[in-house]
């Protein structure tokens, strides 16, 4: 019982309970036959793991709120004048990702602050007052501000666990658990959009900030992770907190790996002139470009004619059940993505993904172009615009969409780490809210074929920057991963 008990204390407590200092420690290196065949539990990651995306659970159900909640305020008439194609409407949809945009610059330098958990923790009640806000909304402008908190709070939980995630996780699994934040988010979206379909946007609302509640009590009981208590000088916290992660229960089980973690310490202060070098500034780079490629490969766009492609296709769907078709169709591959991703490794599957999503964006755009161009050409092509959608979806989430958060997680270093994905955070979430709220611009000035045109090509871009310049990071501890790009400094 006192063994079970010890597993399960909070790991700040547990540290008051059984005390190991540097002393220690060293000694127990020289003791030998303890247990070398210690093979880590995986049950604990995966506990820490999925109470952690809960909260990227709660930022799918934000980013998926307006595609049922804005018809559902236009035929109820809770606000005068309102129209679901309106400007306010845009707004309502995009200011999400301008929240996003903001939590980027800030979140990634608090969690390097006050670290990853006490980050996750204080989003919970954030989120929770900005879900209140939707629900209770007295006029539109409280909804602006409720969906820019969630975005806010959203982005800043996503960052935040994939960075505690990446850090918390063994090699040979580290992949299968980054993917399943993404897994976590796109299952929020489709929760949010069934249940939207049937019920009143401000009662979804009031559901959806239960969540967070739920989020909060649950990242207390999980421990901090092991690198940012080494950064803060925090040895025994350490420790502690890798034996729980790992299940073990002397120091001696968890030796070598926890000195790979201090091999790879992360610095608590860094010289902007520590940053200007290679092994800081190429997976930076790097991880800028996976960010543009994954905006400009065309999701938004695709996303913008799902319905009408339904339609083409012959079939008597609904707007609501064809949204509900398509996200549930992106939680089934984003679960296969989840799968393979240690299988097939990063830099392939991102690569299959790019060269796929070209494709089918090559045919997508060559169906509206005789449809808008050729009289009845398009009579009994009806199925290409479907099986486009459904094989452009397919390659999406089985690399691009999730594998590149999970590759900024692991690539980028840990010596001005918070910085670093702070800014790939907001870049990214940047484009993508350009990219929502000027898309209507850029198919009046290109044509929706143009635009699909447009996005393959930035894909087959994607696809040759990635057989070039990305390495694979397949079964490497994050010591090795850095390694790769430690050999030519920029600034000594």
């Amino acid at each position: 019982m006192e063994r079970v008990y010890k597993f399960f204390l909070h790991p700040t407590r547990r540290s008051e309970y059984q005390q190991i200092d540097d002393e220690d420690a060293n000694n127990n290196l020289s003791k030998s036959g303890v247990e070398k065949n210690f093979v880590p539990k995986r049950f604990p990651q995966y506990l820490a793991t999925f109470i952690a995306t809960i909260g990227t659970f709660s930022h799918g159900n934000s980013l998926g709120w307006s595609a049922p909640a804005l018809p559902n305020i236009e035929k109820n008439g809770d606000f005068e004048n309102f129209k679901s194609n309106s400007d306010i409407a845009t707004w309502i949809g995009a200011i999400t990702l301008l929240g996003c945009f903001f939590s980027g610059f800030f979140v990634g330098i608090v969690v390097q602050r006050i670290g990853r958990k006490w980050t996750l923790l204080a989003n919970g009640p954030i989120f929770i007052v900005g879900w209140l806000c939707i629900a209770f909304a007295p006029e539109v402008e409280w909804i602006l501000a409720g969906r820019f908190i969630t975005g806010f709070c959203g982005a800043g939980t996503t960052l935040t666990v994939l960075i505690y995630v990446s850090e918390i996780s063994e090699a040979n699994i580290r992949g299968t658990l980054c993917n399943a934040i993404g897994l976590a988010a796109g299952i929020g979206t489709l929760t949010t959009t069934a249940l939207g379909s049937y019920i009143p946007w401000n009662t979804l609302s009031f559901i959806n900030a239960f969540i967070p509640v739920i989020f909060t009590i649950g990242v207390i009981f999980i421990p901090e992770s092991p690198q940012f208590l080494l950064a803060q000088g925090k040895v025994n916290q350490a420790i502690t907190s890798l034996k729980w992660l790992r299940g073990a229960t002397s120091y001696e089980e968890i030796r070598d790996e926890f000195n790979s973690i201090k091999a790879r310490k992360e610095k608590k202060d860094v010289k902007f002139s520590e940053l200007m070098c290679a092994s800081v500034l190429k997976p930076f780079g790097i991880c800028l470009m996976l960010m543009f490629f994954q905006q400009f490969g065309g999701i938004k766009g695709v996303m913008f004619y799902s319905v009408d492609v339904f339609k083409y296709a012959g079939t008597n769907i609904d707007a609501n059940l064809s949204a509900i078709t398509i996200a549930a169709v992106q939680v089934f591959f984003l679960f296969l993505s989840t799968l393979t991703v240690e299988k097939w490794g990063r830099r392939n599957s991102i690569m299959f993904s790019e060269l796929g999503m070209a494709l089918s964006l090559i045919a997508l755009g060559v169906y509206f172009y005789l449809k808008e161009n050729v009289d009845q050409a398009t009579q009994n092509l009806g199925w290409l615009p479907l099986t486009s959608l459904i094989v452009y979806v397919l390659c999406y989430n089985l690399g691009v969409g999730p594998v590149t958060w999970t590759l900024m997680g692991e690539l980028l270093h840990s010596n001005g780490k918070g910085l670093t994905s702070s800014i790939t955070t907001a870049f990214s979430y940047g484009m993508a809210f350009l990219i929502t709220k000027l898309f209507i611009d850029m198919q009046a000035a290109l044509t929706s074929y143009g635009c699909y045109w447009f996005f393959a090509s930035v894909s087959f871009l994607g696809f040759i920057f990635c057989f070039v310049a990305l390495p694979e990071t397949k079964g490497k501890n994050l010591l090795e991963i850095q390694q790769i790009f430690a050999k030519d400094r920029l600034r000594d």
